[in-house]
């Protein structure tokens, strides 16, 4: 097979699934045979972020800055985007080009990995309270050019349910393809502890006040079992409040770890027994994903991602929506040594279908059909 080239959108590389995830695709293209790679990045420090963010892979990645702008914001700015999105394709002479920013530049290319929906789409009737009438026309006009460029016959899903959300809410199709572990360490001498992990950015939706709820209920009954959020901080400064908040309830019930490295984000994942995640409106939680693979198990909110394509509503996990059940969970799986091992033993069976090479094996099929 000859050289190939491809225009990359990348995501902002901060610490975030959706950037490890960016990262995985373009290895996998390197792997397939994409030896120039042009990325639209939208931070200065993109290349030393994958570099921190993904150490194993970032030597095999080709990937260039290709000094190309795009606009983040307007509801213009997606047509505005399109053009330059196909004069770059055209001024580098690539072979496809990939948008794997989608959330915020909703572009179908010849590729787009959905992550989430684009919410300038999503939530229009929300926009509709802020507008008046000339601006409600302006925004109508701009969304229906908008799902015309934003549709790809290889639009890619990072779970069923989103790819259900796009049916629903665009009527567009897609593949699905779930975001992969890229950075799984072992740590054979670790025992597990009597420990309950959650991972994410220290953000709203992830609802760690809830997660410290839970852990205050089951420690009144249990001490011994310990609590710990392994948590993004720096690059959510405008969440600094909300982890204040945290701080103020979570008392010696819940430890509050920000930003650690990834080897001791995987230490702590390999003594962990249990996982709790308790978003709503998920994807999928590649968080989550990166526990199971160390047989940690799975309490997630009945909702969403989580639930549907993780757990597969109960079948590699447990699921709650009150605070008194998610305890009731956990403390059943402490005090059951058999349940959790035929637990844990199934979380890492379900972990094979979020590793690296089933992401690779999936992509190339979608890559063999365009190229």
């Amino acid at each position: 097979m000859e050289d190939l080239s491809a225009l990359i959108i990348m995501p902002p590389i901060l610490f975030s699934s959706e950037a490890k995830t960016a990262i995985a695709f373009s290895n996998v293209l390197s792997e397939y045979g994409f030896v120039k790679q042009y990325g639209i990045f939208f931070e200065k420090d993109s290349i030393s972020n994958i570099i921190r963010l993904a150490p194993e892979l970032s030597s095999s990645l080709n990937i260039v800055d290709a000094k190309l702008k795009m606009i983040k914001g307007p509801i213009i700015s997606g047509i505005v985007d399109y053009i330059i999105a196909k004069l770059g394709k055209l001024i580098r002479k690539v072979d496809i080009s990939v948008n794997l920013y989608y959330t915020e530049i909703p572009l179908g290319l010849d590729i787009a990995y959905v992550i989430y929906p684009p919410s300038v789409m999503l939530y229009k009737g929300l926009l509709y309270t802020k507008y008046g009438k000339l601006r409600r026309i302006y925004l109508d006009t701009n969304i229906y050019f908008l799902k015309k460029i934003a549709n790809s016959e290889k639009l890619v899903c990072s779970s069923y349910y989103i790819q259900s959300v796009m049916k629903e809410n665009f009527g567009y199709n897609c593949s699905v393809i779930y975001p992969p572990i890229i950075s799984y360490k072992r740590f054979p001498d670790l025992e597990k502890e009597d420990l309950v992990i959650g991972i994410g950015k220290y953000v709203e939706p992830k609802h760690w006040d809830e997660f410290i709820q839970i852990a205050k209920k089951v420690r009144r009954i249990n001490n011994k079992i310990k609590f710990k959020i392994i948590g993004g901080l720096n690059y959510v400064r405008s969440s600094l409040k909300y982890f204040e908040y945290l701080q103020s309830i979570a008392s010696d019930d819940v430890e509050l770890l920000t930003d650690i490295t990834e080897e001791e984000k995987w230490k702590l994942i390999n003594k962990a027994k249990i996982i709790l995640h308790c978003m709503r409106n998920d994807n999928i939680s590649l968080g989550v994903e990166e526990a199971m693979a160390a047989g940690v198990v799975p309490v997630v909110f009945r909702a969403t991602g989580s639930w549907t394509d993780i757990t597969k509503e109960g079948k590699y996990g447990f699921s709650y929506t009150s605070i008194d059940e998610a305890a009731n969970i956990i403390l059943d799986l402490f005090n059951d040594e058999n349940l959790f091992n035929k637990m844990s033993k199934l979380s890492i069976e379900r972990a094979e279908e979020f590793s690296y090479n089933t992401f690779k094996s999936r992509l190339f099929g979608i890559l063999k059909s365009i190229i």
